[in-house]
């Protein structure tokens, strides 16, 4: 684990530029999701029934629209309300280019890395073999030599060029996600933060019976 830790901190400039990326994912989603909002009550707002018999049948009281977080956004560029609805699609086609570009940069990035890793750790393993005793090759099987220097190899690839960078990527839209659920309506998001945390139970009981079926299926592997 350490040595893992040790090979990815000589990557780290693609590891960085790869959260540094996966943090403006978390930013284009959370944007695209405040968007929903607007879209909705922009795009699809209903003609009051009383405009166009006149101003006598129109409705006396206006209703009280509560603030959305997208507001600050308008306000902050100088966006009048009477433009919003003609900026609308320009806007949601910027946050969803934005977030597919940022995610492939951050995949491509850390792939790169976990690639550069990898190397390093075959190298690594094929040289300490070969400075072997002879007495180790006669106690050790050649497929489980196979099986180590291909198999759990390729595993811990997957952990760090894919698995890794959804853990960060995933992380940090949480955290956007809570952020503008917050900003929306807190006592909704108290709501959702008490009820989530029990999806936990059932994967960790998953997390463990997959983690024993991985560990049969690479010493299976090694006999064959």
């Amino acid at each position: 684990m350490f040595q893992l830790l040790r090979l990815t901190l000589r990557q780290k400039k693609l590891v960085v530029l790869s959260f540094a990326c996966a943090l403006f994912v978390a930013l284009f989603t959370a944007v695209q999701i405040s968007l929903v909002q607007p879209i909705i009550d922009e795009m699809f707002k209903p003609v009051p029934a009383g405009a166009a018999a006149g101003p006598a049948l129109a409705a006396p009281a206006a209703v009280q629209v509560k603030t959305r977080v997208m507001d600050v956004v308008w306000k902050f560029f100088h966006i009048d309300k009477d433009h919003i609805r003609s900026i609308l699609p320009f806007a949601l086609l910027i946050v969803i280019f934005g977030k597919g570009l940022f995610t492939f940069l951050s995949t491509f990035l850390m792939k790169s890395a976990g690639n550069r890793i990898i190397k390093t750790m075959r190298d690594n393993l094929f040289e300490h073999v070969l400075y072997q005793s002879t007495s180790y090759f006669d106690q050790v099987t050649t497929g489980g030599l196979m099986s180590r220097l291909t198999n759990d190899v390729d595993r811990i690839q997957q952990a760090v060029s894919t698995s890794m960078i959804d853990l960060i990527e995933e992380a940090f839209i949480l955290a956007g996600i809570l952020a503008t659920m917050i900003a929306s309506d807190w006592r909704m998001a108290v709501m959702g933060l008490v009820v989530t945390p029990l999806a936990v139970i059932p994967l960790a009981a998953f997390s463990r019976k997959l983690k024993k079926k991985g560990r049969q299926s690479q010493a299976k592997m090694a006999e064959m």
